[in-house]
């Protein structure tokens, strides 16, 4: 993700959160191309659930859930999240699914070739999204999106079977139940990281043990 992240800074510079929306979203598209959609919506499944929890952790602040929040006084460090990460990754892809991607990516285009090796503001991308996409402020709430707290309303949750099936999975731990060698023969790190993050709170210390072992035999086996 940094050279996405680099590349897309060096092109086009923000004085606001956009540009990490930008990068997670450009990473996500690159995704799709070499490990398939799957493995895509899998990426924004993981980061919807990071998004969710962020509002969580800022519900007595919510003015470090905004795409462009007041940061006077504030050290930046305090206040880090996946929040410009993920909402304004929600932000691009809800543009994306009004137009249809053929249309974004003549969009986006136009859009880098414009204001490449320039710094820009969010004022200034939301003039050239409105003057580029006619009409595009009657369908979707721009303010709201970049100025409002929270997840909007048209933000969507993303559908990955994987995701889906790993959090089945980890509901299942409670009861005993493991994964199977051949349920968890491709998972990545990535995968076991969801997996873990989504075991129950209240699981007993020997089941906690037994999963240690079994991903030691795992790795054993070679899966």
């Amino acid at each position: 993700m940094y050279i996405v992240y680099l590349y897309i800074d060096i092109l086009v510079s923000y004085c606001c959160h956009l540009i990490q929306g930008f990068t997670t979203y450009a990473e996500r598209r690159i995704v799709e191309v070499v490990q398939g959609e799957e493995r895509a919506a899998l990426n924004m499944g993981i980061g919807w659930r990071g998004l969710n929890r962020m509002m969580e952790r800022f519900k007595d602040n919510m003015e470090f859930t905004k795409l462009k929040p007041k940061m006077a006084g504030i050290d930046p460090d305090d206040v880090y999240s996946e929040v410009p990460y993920e909402k304004g990754f929600q932000f691009l892809w809800r543009i994306e699914r009004e137009i249809g991607r053929p249309t974004f990516d003549e969009f986006l285009k136009k859009y880098i070739a414009t204001f490449k090796f320039q710094s820009i503001d969010t004022e200034t991308f939301l003039e050239f999204l409105k003057t580029n996409v006619p009409g595009i402020e009657n369908k979707i709430d721009l303010h709201l999106w970049v100025e409002g707290t929270g997840i909007p309303p048209d933000a969507m949750e993303p559908d990955s079977a994987t995701y889906k099936k790993i959090c089945s999975l980890a509901a299942e731990f409670k009861s005993g139940k493991l994964p199977s060698e051949y349920e968890v023969a491709k998972w990545s790190g990535q995968e076991w990281e969801l997996y873990i993050e989504n075991l129950p709170a209240d699981v007993e210390a020997s089941q906690v043990w037994a999963l240690i072992k079994y991903q030691r035999y795992l790795s054993f086996i070679g899966v």
